[in-house]
C-alpha cells in the first residue's frame, strides 16, 4: 500500500544547500518514538556510510522543517566543496514523519519496484539498479521504499523505487 510520503518515479535529485531552506529540526520524541524504530540503529533517523565513494564516511539524517514543515533527507558529505557539504537531497511535504526512516543499502544490484510487479511502470523504468557505494534507503514503515545513490559522474544523488 503506497503512502503519502513518496511521489514520482526514478529521477535525478539536484542538490540544494541548506541555507535557503528555512529552519530544520530533529524529529521530536513523539515523532521518533515508534516501537518499530527499535530495530534500527539511531531509530532510523541517522546513518553513516561512504555515500559518495571518496573513502571517507558521510552522514545522512532526517529533519522536519523548512517553510512548509516538510520531512527532509539531508546528507553531510565529509569532503565536498565547503559550501555544498550539507545537502538537502529531497523534501517531502505532507510526509508521515512518525512513520519515516532511513537505512543503509549495501552496494550492488537491487531489484526495483517495477521488477517486483509494481503497476504503472513506464517503458523507460528500470527493473534493477546498481551502485558501487552504499545507498540511502528512505522508507515509510510497512509501505514505500526508495533508494538514493551517488552518481559519481554527475556528482548528484539519483533515486529509484525499491517498493510501493
Amino acid at each position: 500500500a503506497a503512502g503519502v510520503l513518496f511521489v514520482g518515479c526514478a529521477a535525478t535529485m539536484h542538490l540544494e544547500t541548506v541555507g535557503k531552506q528555512g529552519v530544520w529540526r530533529p524529529l521530536s520524541h513523539e515523532e521518533s518514538n515508534g516501537i518499530w524504530r527499535q530495530k534500527y540503529p539511531d531509530r532510523g533517523l541517522k546513518i553513516m556510510g561512504d555515500f559518495d565513494g571518496d573513502g571517507i564516511k558521510d552522514e545522512a539524517y532526517l529533519r522536519v522543517g523548512g517553510v512548509d514543515a516538510s520531512l527532509g533527507l539531508f546528507v553531510s558529505l565529509s569532503s565536498a566543496v565547503p559550501d555544498r557539504r550539507l545537502l538537502l537531497v529531497e523534501r517531502f511535504p505532507g510526509a508521515k514523519v512518525s512513520e519515516s526512516g532511513i537505512n543503509v543499502v549495501p552496494p550492488g544490484t537491487h531489484q526495483t519496484a517495477c521488477a517486483k510487479g509494481r503497476e504503472n511502470c513506464g517503458s523507460g523504468e528500470s527493473h534493477s539498479v546498481t551502485f558501487s557505494n552504499p545507498g540511502i534507503e528512505l522508507f515509510e514503515f510497512e509501505s514505500s521504499h526508495l533508494v538514493y545513490y551517488w552518481d559519481k559522474d554527475g556528482h548528484i544523488f539519483k533515486k529509484e523505487w525499491l517498493s510501493d
